[in-house]
């Protein structure tokens, strides 16, 4: 069966009769039911108790997978070693909860979604990518988010594209974007897609 996973609505789309619909946002659900368009949504296919109960075995995956960032990043930055600076573990709080926890159920509830209805084919409808100018100065407002400061709104949101397995050790590329990590604790990869 045809999915479409709809983030964006915009009332010229036609879905496929006999498709699956599921609305990813509160907004989207209203378009859809005021256009009297039968849809789900995604926390239809799993069970937030199921999600809770591997929670441990989770956290301790995502403590080695931090700390082999600290072991990969002082063995290739130069000067870390010699200071024991653990960027990854000084860094923790964000990285687990702006990176790794919403990836890590993300990915779960795609997968519970997928091995339930087992589609055929996904069409994801978003919004159009804009390109956000990089403003290297970017602070934080007190950890919620990173805000740029000539604008002082908040930038938009990361997105990610899941196309492989990811290993336990981490992988670091440093790109006119910024620090991108990939390698995410071995629990999430052990849910393909």
């Amino acid at each position: 069966m045809k999915t479409y996973l709809v983030e964006e609505w915009n009332p010229d789309i036609e879905f496929d009769e006999d498709s699956l619909i599921v609305a990813l946002t509160p907004k989207v659900c209203y378009q859809l039911d005021k256009a009297g368009i039968k849809y789900s949504i995604i926390e239809d296919y799993y069970d937030e108790a199921e999600l809770t109960v591997l929670e441990d075995e989770y956290h301790k995956s995502q403590l080695r997978w931090i700390e082999s960032l600290d072991e990969f990043l002082q063995n290739n930055v130069k000067g870390l070693k010699e200071l024991n600076l653990k960027l990854g573990t000084l860094y923790y709080y964000f990285l687990k909860t702006i990176v790794l926890d919403p990836l890590y159920i993300r990915c779960y509830t795609l997968n519970r979604l997928f091995e339930a209805i087992k589609p055929s084919s996904v069409v994801l409808l978003s919004p159009p990518a804009k390109e956000m100018p990089l403003d290297f100065t970017l602070q934080s407002n007190g950890g919620s988010g990173w805000w740029e400061p000539s604008k002082r709104e908040r930038c938009p949101r990361l997105r990610t594209s899941i196309t492989a397995c990811f290993s336990s050790s981490p992988v670091v590329i440093l790109s006119r974007h910024g620090l991108v990590l990939t390698g995410l604790p071995p629990l999430i990869a052990s849910s393909s897609i």
